[in-house]
């Protein structure tokens, strides 16, 4: 997990199409155990894509 800025400055240097981002509200650099719910569905939004 990346603060937002860095997070949108990452994404949009993919060259990929098949990429996504996910902004979690509240949440800080390394907050995944405290957002679970949100930072895990996030991930299985996912890869059920693929």
């Amino acid at each position: 997990m990346l603060p937002p800025d860095h997070a949108r400055r990452h994404h949009a240097a993919v060259p990929h199409d098949d990429k996504a981002l996910r902004i979690i509200d509240g949440a800080g650099h390394n907050d995944n155990l405290l957002f679970a719910p949100a930072y895990f569905s996030a991930i299985r939004d996912f890869l059920s894509k693929r």
